[in-house]
C-alpha cells in the first residue's frame, strides 16, 4: 500500500534535490502567473513562487496516487514556440519554462519513468518487427503507392503539414506516448503546431527559408486527408494483417507508408532527372546538392521539387538517417550557401563580359510577339549550353522550341500572353512531349498559370516557368 502523501515528502525530502530556476508557475486559484522555482525529489517536489522579487507561495507534494499504482511522473505539452514550453498536468499545475529548462525535467522524468520507457521501447521494437514483412510484399507496396499517388503531395513535402499530421494522429491514438517515438518529429515540434492545426499553416517549425507552394488550411487538406485517407488505410491494412490491435495498426501503418513514400519519391525523381545523376553512388550530399542546383529546368527553392529530391537522397543513403524533418534541415543548411555563391559568381560572370549591343529585360518580352518569343526561348537556352531548334510554326505539334544537351532533350512551349496561361498550354505540352520523344516538357511566360494549370502540370510533370523565373533568368543571363 502506498504511504500518505505527507509520509511519503518527509522521507524523500531527505534526497538530494534536483533544482530548476527560471520557472513560471501559473496559479488556477489567483489565476496569476509567477516566477518560481522547482525542486525534485524522488516522486516528490516543492515549487516555490516569488512576487515582486520576494518569497511568496510554497506548493508541496508527492506523485504517489493513492488510486493508482502508477508512480510516474507525466506532463502535457500545451504549446511550444520554439523558445518557451507551456506544460499542463505536470507535478503540481502549470508551468512555462525555456526549452533547454524543459529538456532537464523531461530527463529527470524519464529516469523515474523507467516503466513507461521501456514499454515505448517494446512498442517500437514490435512495431519495427512487423515492417520488413509489409515491405517485402509487392501487391501491398503497389496498393500503397497508390494511396500516395492519390493523396496531395503535400502531406508528404511540407515539414509544417507533415508534423501537424502527426500531432493530430498522437491525438487520435489517445494511449499516451506509447507511439509516438515511431514519428518523424518529436514532442516540441508537435507541440509548437498545436494552434496551426485549428488554423491556416503559415509558418514552419522546421528551419527552412523553402516556402514556395504549399500555404493551406488544416481544414481543407489534412483533416480529409485523415478521416478520408489515413485512417481507411489503417483499416485496410488491418483487415489483411493478422492480430495487430487497433493502436499498433495506425502506428504500422504509419510507418509502412513513410517507407513507401521514400521509394515512391525518390523512384519519381529518378524518372524525370535521373540522367543528371548516373553517378549519384559516388557523390556527397553536398555534391549531389551541387548538382540538383545546376538543373536549369527547376527552381531549387521550390518546395515540391526539393522535397521530391531529398527522398531521392534518403534512398540512396545520402543522409545518417532516414528521417524527412532532420534530412530536410540538413539539406537546407547545405543548399542556402550553394546559391548563394551560385547567386555571386553569376554576379561576377555579368559584371565580366563584355558590353553587348542587344539586352533584353521583362518589358521587352511583353512587346514581344510569338515568334519573336520563340527565338528569345532558343537563345536564352543556347546560353546556358543548349543546342536549341525552333519548331515549324502551326505544325509544332504543341512544342515550339527543342532543345538538346548531354543527351537530354526538353521540349519548350512558348507563351507570350497578357492574360493568364490555362490547362490547354500543359495539356499541348504533353501532347508535343510525347510526339516529339522528349525527357521533358517546359512551358514558358512571361504571365502568369492559372491554379488549375499549376495541378494539370504536377499531375504530368510538365515544368512551369512563369514572369518571376523568366525575370530571374534575363538577369542572371543578360
Amino acid at each position: 500500500m502506498n504511504p500518505p502523501v505527507s509520509q511519503q515528502y518527509n522521507e524523500e525530502n531527505k534526497l538530494p534535490h534536483f533544482v530548476i530556476s527560471d520557472v513560471w508557475y501559473f496559479d488556477d486559484n489567483t489565476d496569476e502567473c509567477f516566477p518560481a522555482k522547482v525542486e525534485l525529489f524522488g516522486y516528490s517536489f516543492k515549487i516555490e513562487t516569488y512576487k515582486s522579487g520576494k518569497p511568496y507561495n510554497t506548493i508541496r507534494g508527492s506523485r504517489n496516487l493513492a488510486t493508482s499504482t502508477d508512480m510516474s511522473f507525466s506532463y502535457r505539452i500545451i504549446e511550444s514556440d520554439g523558445t518557451t514550453v507551456t506544460l499542463d498536468e505536470t507535478i503540481c499545475g502549470k508551468l512555462r519554462l525555456s526549452v533547454a529548462n524543459f529538456k532537464i525535467l523531461k530527463a529527470y522524468f524519464d529516469e523515474k519513468n523507467v516503466v513507461d520507457i521501456q514499454a515505448e521501447r517494446v512498442f517500437k521494437n514490435e512495431i519495427l518487427s512487423l515492417l520488413p514483412k509489409l515491405l517485402s510484399n509487392s501487391v501491398l507496396m503497389q496498393l500503397v503507392s497508390n494511396f500516395i499517388e492519390n493523396v496531395p503531395t503535400a502531406i508528404c513535402i511540407d515539414p509544417t503539414l507533415i508534423i501537424c499530421t502527426e500531432s493530430l494522429i498522437a491525438i487520435h491514438a489517445h494511449r499516451g506516448n506509447i507511439g509516438n517515438s515511431l514519428f518523424l518529429s518529436d514532442e516540441l515540434q508537435r507541440s509548437a503546431v498545436t494552434k496551426l492545426v485549428r488554423t491556416e499553416v503559415k509558418t514552419s517549425p522546421i528551419n527552412t527559408t523553402i516556402r514556395e507552394g504549399f500555404h493551406v488550411n488544416h481544414e481543407e487538406i489534412i483533416k480529409p486527408y485523415l478521416d478520408d485517407g489515413f485512417f481507411l488505410l489503417v483499416n485496410f491494412l488491418k483487415d489483411r494483417i493478422r492480430n495487430v490491435e487497433s493502436i499498433k495498426a495506425i502506428y504500422l501503418t504509419y510507418v509502412f507508408l513513410y517507407k513507401a513514400m521514400i521509394r515512391y519519391f525518390s523512384q519519381k525523381w529518378a524518372s524525370e532527372y535521373d540522367a543528371y545523376f548516373v553517378n549519384i553512388g559516388d557523390l556527397t550530399l553536398s555534391e549531389a546538392i551541387q548538382q540538383y542546383c545546376l538543373i536549369e529546368t527547376i527552381n531549387p527553392n521550390n518546395l515540391q521539387t526539393a522535397g521530391i529530391f531529398i527522398y531521392y537522397l534518403i534512398d540512396h543513403g545520402k543522409f545518417e538517417g532516414d528521417n524527412y524533418l532532420l534530412c530536410f534541415n540538413l539539406f537546407v543548411q547545405q543548399l542556402n550557401p550553394i546559391l548563394e555563391r551560385q547567386k555571386a559568381e553569376n554576379f561576377a560572370n555579368k559584371i565580366k563580359k563584355p558590353l553587348v549591343n542587344r539586352t533584353y529585360t521583362i518589358n521587352d518580352i511583353d512587346l514581344m510577339n510569338g515568334q519573336e518569343f520563340e527565338q528569345f526561348l532558343a537563345d536564352l537556352f543556347s546560353k546556358i549550353g543548349y543546342e536549341t531548334a525552333v519548331t515549324k510554326g502551326s505544325g509544332d505539334q504543341g512544342i515550339d522550341v527543342i532543345a538538346s544537351k548531354g543527351g537530354i532533350k526538353i521540349g519548350i512551349q512558348a507563351k507570350c500572353y497578357s492574360g493568364s496561361v490555362g490547362n490547354g498550354a500543359i495539356q499541348e505540352a504533353v501532347a508535343g512531349r510525347n510526339y516529339y520523344h522528349l525527357d521533358k516538357a517546359i512551358v514558358v511566360t512571361n504571365s502568369e498559370f492559372t491554379n488549375s494549370a499549376k495541378e494539370l502540370a504536377e499531375a504530368n510533370s510538365v515544368v512551369l516557368w512563369d514572369r518571376t523565373i523568366l525575370k530571374d533568368k534575363i538577369t542572371e543571363l543578360w
